[in-house]
Formats: structure tokens, sequence, C-alpha cells
């Protein structure tokens, strides 16, 4: 019965456009104060798993660069077995697959190509398979450079995490590049939220919000709720931290790999009148750049942003990728209204909230983003990972990535001197980070990862890269990125490392101290005693090796 069910589950799941989790039965209907849902049981039957949950109105049409609105209730029972589909993005290594299919392989088909939905505001939740209440909520902010990414990546499942931590485990889409952050004279209005141009951050607190409102129902605390996101998740983060919109929706924060942004500089041109120019070309309006400027200013400001509204995100993404000068997006500066004027400065005079948390690191972290110096583009890099058996002779060498520097025999070297530069300047922004909180807020535990014990040539490709801290975090190892660094070999290591860390995330959403007998040693406080140590996180093939650096 139960394949049955796990085959219907991934049917439903195709159908609507996500992947339904293999080998999950239905669940009882569960009333929330937003509507009945019913969802299903992890594939092992540990967790109870709700998925593509609407936490506000899609942000389509009208809606687009505007502050999200909440959703509507509804009445009727929602199916929550398939994830919702990704937020538009352009396809990358980070990104997401064709719709309809699974992790793998297949990404490489949306690679340069627009992809996911303008209707992506959704979130999942995963709990421990039992009758607890009150546990302690985390909710987690996916990286991608704040333009890629998605919540189904099957290195965020959150089942293991929230039977280890006994906890509820909640990850979200949320709106990236042009559809998260995009303030322009053009789209100015009378509402302070939608000139903005904060609307990525402003879905990540209508998270937020929606958790307030409904985890009591998942068995929930909403008054012990935890901030989590990686790379770009916790630059979000750590704004969300300084923005006055979010007091009282979380209580704790958990920062991978990022850094305190400081904003951009409003820019004194329209971007938003340059990409109608581009779409207005490619329409056929205008035969050249010139006509295009002439048609826009006859027509007006109304008109524009009409314009650019009634384009659909890929003729968008496609226009930006046509013109290399729409390539970069200006960076969207504080307002002043989301966000300080200067997020850095606001940091500086302790205008923040001041809430424990844990900020991590990797060692290696530049080697995620070393990609000119390898000798394959990303599409074939991404292939090669996927072709990677862990446990099977090497069937790529490191010189078939990595080419060789001033003479042979220097082999990798020089690359991985790049990378130490390179993490070395991306540590002292974490450091300086962590030093701007710590000066205010005494709760403050910080961890550098060192774990690389995958085989060559990710050995040296890779080692303890930005964002392979994330399987560890959510005891994931079977797919995703990094799936071709573990092996049996390494598997004792491995998952006594990842069971200490869920032991302490679990540990930090509880009370706000990470520390617990399985560590081994006291995890201090990054300001104690001036001493500024982080916990090391690593293992060898058989067994943990942490210490304090």
């Amino acid at each position: 019965m139960n394949r049955i069910l796990a085959a219907a589950a991934v049917l439903v799941g195709t159908l609507l456009g996500g992947v339904a989790t293999v080998g999950a039965d239905a669940l009882s209907p569960l009333q929330l104060p937003a509507g009945p849902v019913q969802g299903i049981h992890s594939a092992d039957g540990a967790a109870r798993v709700w998925l593509g949950l609407p936490y506000a109105a899609p942000p389509m049409g009208a809606l687009r660069w505007q502050p999200p609105r909440p959703m509507a209730p509804w009445q009727e029972l929602r199916r929550a077995d398939a994830f919702g589909s990704p937020c538009v993005q352009t396809g990358s290594m980070y990104g997401p697959p064709p719709p309809g299919n699974a992790w793998g392989i297949d990404n490489v088909e949306t690679f340069g190509k627009p992809v996911g939905s303008e209707d992506c505001l959704t979130l999942n939740v995963w709990r421990p398979d039992s009758e607890e209440h009150g546990l302690p909520v985390l909710v987690f902010v996916h990286g991608g450079a704040n333009v890629a990414g998605y919540s189904a990546d099957p290195t965020y499942d959150g089942a293991r995490l929230a039977v280890a931590a006994r906890a509820v485990v909640v990850t979200i889409n949320y709106r990236l590049g042009i559809f998260g952050w995009f303030a322009d004279p053009v789209l100015q209005g009378p509402d302070p939220l939608a000139n903005s141009g904060e609307f990525g951050i402003l879905d990540i607190i209508q998270s937020l919000r929606f958790v307030q409102a409904n985890i009591a129902a998942f068995g929930g605390d909403p008054g012990n709720v935890t901030l989590m996101g990686q790379s770009a998740g916790a630059i979000d983060i750590y704004a969300i931290i300084g923005s006055k919109l979010a007091g009282g929706l979380f209580h704790k924060a958990i920062v991978l790999s990022g850094l305190i942004g400081s904003g951009g500089k409003p820019g004194h041109h329209s971007y938003a009148t340059d990409l109608a120019a581009e779409l207005a070309q490619h329409d056929g309006l205008a035969a050249t750049p010139e006509a295009a400027a002439k048609l826009l200013a006859g027509k007006g400001t109304p008109w524009v942003k009409d314009y650019l509204l009634s384009r659909s995100s890929g003729e968008i993404l496609d226009a930006m990728h046509r013109n290399p000068a729409l390539a970069k997006m200006p960076s969207t500066p504080g307002d002043g209204v989301v966000l300080p004027l200067d997020l850095a400065a606001a940091y500086d005079q302790g205008q923040f909230q001041r809430i424990p948390m844990i900020i991590g690191t990797t060692r290696d972290e530049a080697k995620l983003f070393t990609g000119k110096l390898l000798k394959v583009g990303n599409e074939q890099r991404f292939r090669m990972m996927l072709q990677s058996n862990p446990d099977a002779a090497p069937k790529y060498r490191t010189a078939d990535l990595i080419s060789p520097y001033l003479l042979p025999s220097l082999s990798s070297a020089p690359y991985n001197f790049c990378n130490w530069l390179l993490s070395a300047v991306l540590g002292r922004g974490v450091n300086a980070s962590i030093g701007k909180v710590a000066k205010y807020e005494p709760r403050v535990y910080a961890y550098r990862f060192d774990w690389d014990r995958g085989p060559e040539p990710w050995h040296t490709v890779y080692g303890a890269a930005h964002a392979i801290d994330l399987p560890f975090i959510f005891g994931n190892f079977g797919s995703g990125f990094f799936a071709m660094d573990f092996s049996a070999r390494n598997r004792p290591g491995r998952e006594a490392l990842t069971g200490v860390m869920m032991q302490a995330i679990g540990a930090f959403l509880r009370s706000g101290d990470p520390n617990v007998p399985a560590l081994g040693l006291r995890w201090q406080p990054w300001g104690d005693g001036g001493t500024r140590q982080k916990l090391v996180l690593d293992a060898s093939e058989q067994g943990l090796n942490l210490s304090l650096h």
C-alpha cells in the first residue's frame, strides 16, 4: 500500500510541477489558521512533512515589484505533498532542474535559461513524527547570491535535522534577482515599502509572519524561532536583524558564510528605462537604441512601468542576457524604511536586534568561486561531479580540472595559494562582522568548518569549500552539490560530525547555547575573556576531530 501511495505522490508532484517525497504516505488533515492542509510522512517515516505551502499571494502582474501581500485563507483541503515552484531565475549549477524533474544531471538543461515561476512564495515544514508540542522552530533561507537557489534543493531536506534536533524545520523560497531587488525611478510610487526595492527581504519577513501565525498548529513554539541562512541567505539575515520591521518575529539566528552588507548607492540613471528599451527593440517597436529611447521618452514613465509589468519573467531575463549593459543590475541601497541607510554603520552603533547567534564559515570558502582558474566550464564541471563515484577509482585527475601554473611540478600549489588568499580576505570580513555583533551581544558562538575528506580531484578542487557545511547541518549526503565527496570510507567520521552538529544546533534552538556533552569541549562565546576562539569542526575518516582555534 505504501508503494502505491508513494507512486501516487510522485505522479501528483509531477503534475503540479514539483517532485514529491519518494516513499511518502499521507498524514491526517491539519487545520491551520491559513486553512486545512494534508501533508505526508518522510521516506523513512520518522518525520511529518508539509510541502509547498503559500505564505503570500503570488507576486505576479500588478503585484510584481510590490511588497508581498498576505495569502488569503483557503477553505478547501490543500495537498501539501510537493514542493512549490522555484522563484524565477537563470538556470545554473546552484539552481533547480527542469520542471517535474528530480535534482541531477538534467539540471544542465536549464543552464543559462529562465527557469521557475513568479508564483513561488511557498515554504516547507518538517517535524518529528510525534505528538510533541512547543518545539523550537528553525526557518532556513537558502543562498545563491540572491539570484539563484530554491528550497527544494535536496541538501535542504529538513527531515533528518528536525528529528535529530527535535524541532520544527521550515525552508522558504523568496524572490530573486531583478524580481527580488529592484528600486528604480520608473517604479516609484506612494508606498515606501515598494519604493525600497527590497522585495526579497520583505518576502523573508512575510514568511516569518506566516510562521508566527501558523507554526503552533505544527507543534512549534512561535515564541522560540531561530532564523538561519547561508551565503546570500546569511547576508539577508544580517539585514533583517538590522531591520525595524522584523522585531519579535524571531529570537535567535544562525549565520553561515555571510557578511554584514553596507548597501549600494542609488544610481542617477534608470535601469528600468534601459531594460524597456531593449525589450522594445526585441518586440519590434523600435529598430535602434536611439529609436527606442525616443519612443520611451514620448510614451512617458507610466507607460514604461506598465510595459515592464506586461512582459513575462522569461522575456525580462532574456533581455538582460542579450544586452551586456544590462548584465549587472545596480545595487539596491538602504532606504531608511526596510533597512537602515547604512547597515554596517547601524551595526557599529549597536542598532540591531541583540539575540544569541551562531556564526559559521568554512576554511576554504573561496574554492567554490575559483571556476575561472579551472580548465572546464560550469556545465562540464557539473557533469563530472555527478559522474564521479566516491567509492570507485577516481574517474578524473586533478590535472583534468586544474591547469598547472609555471611548471607542471607545482601541480595544484598555485590554485591552493589563490584559495588561501581569497579565503583569508573573506575570513577577515566574517571576523569583522562577528566583531560588530559581539561588541553588543555576548552570546555569539563562532565556528570554522574544516572537513575535506572527499576523494580527488574534488579534495583539491573544493576541499572545505563554501557551503560544504550544509550537508552536515541537514544530515543529507545521498544527493546534492557535494555528493561526490561522500564515500563509504569517510562515512563513520562524517556521520559522527553531522550527529554532533545537529545536537549542538538543537541545543541552541532550545536555549541559545549550543554546548552539548558530545562536543567533548566547551564552545565559548566569541568574546569570552577576549579569546575570540572558533570551534573547528572536523573529522577523520573514522571519528570526530574537534578543536578550538
